[in-house]
């Protein structure tokens, strides 16, 4: 039965052993112990006494060493393959494109003007209903979804002349280049398609599906696949049973809009509420493994995740991508829109309700069964629920971020790199020569040119380059009135002439900023029941609202998505029906899931979760080794 086990010998051991009480029956050949399984640690079918010989038959011929040696071994394999499937499924994206094949660009153009024109006069004739309804009420369970009778009948053109303006218009929906554009080409959309059916919900996504894939090109309809066998993996699990609950999630980055789409796919009715109004952030985030393949499952293709020898995609991009494939579950997006507080049942009513500010300063509510805050690290809404947090501090620690753009018409012609002084001393000591006193230092090349440096500098180092102007002591250092903007932009470029970038880069976005990493929040708790009568709202903490990342082991996006698959684990557990009888066991088995996640980092992280990032799914045990 135990391949390299000698049989005979564990017979001979045997021989005068009784019977095992509990389990089921042994298989292994031979024994005569006719016994039964009680411990399972090693094998469901060998009774106690057969797993007692087999292991220490196994520590015989194989030592820790060796054990450690052939563990090793595999989770390089393993690692290896997974990183070749990224490196295929990237290249395979890379050739992929959005555009047409076969119709011109001009005709396609003069088509979807007509489109709009017909439209506009439709709109003045009051013909044409508003799309987007801020205050439409989400599906109940006590109140049955709006019947999808009209949302897959076709349209009243044919679809031939819809065909080019769909088309044109779910490629400007692809290619939006910021959340309020990615709202109005997704508007536009709507108009064009003359869609009528559920606005959102887990009834919306086949609907609309229906009625538009047909009108857009097979390139174009990535994200539906993407979907579609997303659902079908959460399908087979027996995942998907959170209709009729209402959530509501404060924050749009990363971390929020991956929530929102986790819960939109298990049939939650989710709206997002994100403060800004514009994705500002051209930070590059490094990616694990497990998240490239996470991504690459939601649709993400060789134009967003790039890199060679580091996966990573920039912040504004992760955004817009993870925003679009949310918006096709159904999921409500509302920029500039902020959180205020959490407001009990009105009298009538058996929800609580979520009170936010639109961006005209009135206020408004949404009910809510789950509150998720994706907030950030200084979350307010932690701050209203009462949570604790824990300040950890790891010394005194700077951190410099640069944005450069290449010259115009430029290539860079440098491979991307992360350097560490303590594995190259001789480079760090010629930094420091030239007036750059660095511990760490890494550059990704990132989209349409820009060249994105981050480092962490010593005090004394800035303090001689001029850029802190006075030497003072905790958070105060970083300020803006003690920091010299000019230099602090001449040390970023100096650093980057160092490493042979061209001398004439110009910034982007912010430029280059300083700030302190010395001090990191995390919080006591993961998540709060709220009671008020009989009516319960969960409110969860996800991504750098839950626990701040050290930041140079880019564990942002990577420690946040697993916050987020295990804060919708719990939801679709424990709270599926919108509230729970035990929500101590809720809150308990939520903060064990937490208290082993939040030590995972780059260098903890095969000790963490399991070999094989390929069989992750919702499941902490497909993940964590320790649950």
């Amino acid at each position: 039965h135990f391949q390299g086990y000698c049989a005979a010998e564990i017979k001979r051991s045997l021989a005068n052993d009784a019977t095992m009480p509990g389990g089921g029956p042994c298989s292994m050949a031979g024994c005569p112990c006719l016994g039964m399984v009680k411990n399972r640690a090693l094998s469901p079918t060998l009774c106690a006494r057969c797993r007692h010989a087999a292991n220490k038959h196994t520590a015989e011929v194989l030592s820790p060493e060796a054990q450690t040696k052939v563990g090793a071994e595999r989770a390089a394999k393993i690692a290896s393959e997974v990183r070749e499937a990224i490196m295929q499924a990237i290249a395979a994206g890379l050739k992929q494109t959005f555009d047409d094949e076969e119709e011109e660009e001009e005709t396609i153009e003069k088509e979807f003007l007509e489109r709009q024109r017909e439209l506009q006069e439709r709109r003045e004739r009051g013909a044409l209903r508003e799309r987007r309804v801020v205050a439409s009420k989400p599906v109940t369970k006590d109140e049955p979804a709006k019947p999808a009778s009209t949302a897959a009948a076709a349209p009243a053109q044919s679809a031939s002349t819809k065909t080019s303006p769909v088309r044109h218009a779910m490629k400007s929906f692809l290619r939006a280049t910021d959340i309020l554009d990615l709202l109005a080409s997704w508007d536009h959309m709507m108009e064009l398609t003359e869609y009528d059916g559920p606005t959102s919900g887990p009834e919306f996504y086949d609907s609309f599906k229906t009625l538009v894939t047909p009108l857009i090109s097979y390139r174009q309809n990535i994200l539906f696949r993407a979907i579609d066998n997303r659902k079908a993996q959460l399908a087979d699990m027996g995942l998907g049973d959170c209709q009729g609950l209402n959530v509501v999630i404060a924050g749009g980055g990363p971390v929020g809009m991956r929530t929102a789409i986790e819960l939109a796919l298990l049939g939650a009715d989710v709206t997002v509420v994100e403060k800004r109004t514009s994705f500002t952030r051209l930070n590059v985030l490094h990616l694990w493994d497990w998240v490239c393949l996470d991504l690459l499952q939601l649709g993400a293709t060789g134009s967003d995740i790039l890199g060679k020898s580091f996966f990573h995609v920039g912040t504004k991009r992760l955004q817009l991508l993870l925003g679009s494939v949310a918006l096709l579950l159904g999921v409500n997006i509302h920029a500039g829109w902020t959180f205020l507080e959490t407001q009990a049942p009105a009298a009538g009513s058996t929800e609580h309700s979520i009170v936010v500010e639109t961006p005209s300063k009135e206020k408004h509510t949404f009910p809510a069964h789950v509150l998720m805050a994706a907030d950030g690290a200084r979350s307010n809404i932690a701050s209203q629920l009462g949570i604790e947090k824990d300040a950890l501090g790891t010394g005194e620690a700077f951190g410099i971020v640069a944005h450069f753009k290449l010259p115009p018409g430029a290539s860079c012609q440098i491979e991307e790199f992360s350097y560490a002084a303590q594995y190259h001393q001789d480079m760090f000591a010629q930094l420091r020569e030239s007036g750059y006193g660095l511990e760490n230092v890494v550059f990704y090349d990132g989209p349409e040119g820009l060249v994105y440096l981050v480092m962490t500098p010593t005090r004394a180092s800035l303090l001689k380059a001029g850029v802190l102007k006075n030497d003072i002591k905790g958070s105060g250092a970083c300020s803006r009135d003690n920091v010299d903007s000019e230099n602090l932009r001449a040390y970023a470029a100096g650093v980057a002439e160092f490493f042979k970038f061209p001398k004439d880069l110009a910034t982007m976005g912010d430029g280059v900023k300083l700030f302190d990493f010395s001090t990191r929040v995390t919080c006591k708790s993961s998540c709060k029941v709220v009671s008020s009568g009989q009516s319960q709202l969960l409110a969860m903490l996800v991504g750098d609202a839950l626990v701040e990342p050290f930041w140079p082991e880019g564990l942002g996006v990577n420690r946040g998505f697993m916050t987020v698959l295990d804060a919708v684990w719990i939801v679709q557990k424990h709270f599926a029906q919108g509230s729970t009888q035990q929500p101590d066991k809720l809150v308990a088995e939520r903060d064990r899931l937490f208290n082993g996640m939040k030590g995972l980092s780059a260098f903890t992280r095969t000790q963490v979760l399991t070999d094989d990032p390929r069989v992750f799914q919702l499941d902490p045990k497909t993940r964590y080794k320790n649950v």
